[in-house]
């Protein structure tokens, strides 16, 4: 083998003894995930279920009707939420010092981001996935969320939002079978643009 090849090999981890151990370790996932494994991780890789397939159709389709809900934060409701957790950041209550540092507006902070899309979360369950799934669900765990903004939020400026499925598993454990899905909460101005998004992953649990 010449130099460089084998050098290639080694830097990349693709030397024979590796390729023949991974090559023996996706034989056994197969053969375990033909076996009927429970692992969730691996069903969820090599397995397909027309049944959950037809769940998220219809998720999807029912979340995409729901009606954006109009959002609008003027600047003495912010005011009062930094008076309340006690943030002294005069760039949250002034629109002078805002515009000093870079900002068109008074910016909307993270921390009052969860007052925004609440209501959402609540339309989520009681119309959309709330009334398809209600015979087949009996508790709804929330579990986590992630944050990502794409462009300042700002005070006195409307905006939209929107709800979406990103995704919808079902993994089976010793309680039984239940569904992990993650609902994007967006946030969209004027125009359409996003603005930021917030991922909101939740359990429920099957009956």
């Amino acid at each position: 083998m010449p130099a460089s090849a084998a050098t290639k090999n080694l830097a990349f981890g693709k030397g024979p003894c590796k390729k023949g151990k991974a090559q023996r370790r996706k034989r056994r996932f197969e053969k375990k995930a033909n076996s009927g494994s429970n692992d969730p991780l691996e069903v969820a890789q090599v397995s397909r279920n027309p049944e959950l397939d037809e769940l998220r159709r219809k998720m999807a389709e029912n979340i995409s009707q729901m009606p954006a809900t109009e959002v609008f934060v003027p600047r003495a409701r912010l005011r009062e939420f930094c008076e309340i957790i006690g943030e002294t950041n005069p760039v949250y209550r002034d629109a002078g010092e805002a515009r000093r540092r870079g900002f068109e507006e008074v910016p909307v902070p993270e921390s009052y981001f969860l007052t925004l899309i609440t209501p959402l979360s609540h339309e989520l369950f009681s119309r959309g996935v709330g009334l398809l799934l209600s015979p087949s669900v009996k508790g709804v765990i929330h579990t986590s969320s992630a944050i990502e903004f794409h462009r300042p939020l700002y005070c006195e400026t409307p905006y939209r939002l929107v709800l979406g499925l990103s995704s919808l598993v079902r993994k089976r454990g010793n309680m039984g079978s239940y569904l992990v899905g993650t609902f994007p909460h967006k946030v969209l101005d004027a125009r359409g643009d996003l603005v930021a998004v917030d991922s909101h992953v939740f359990f429920l649990r099957e009956s």
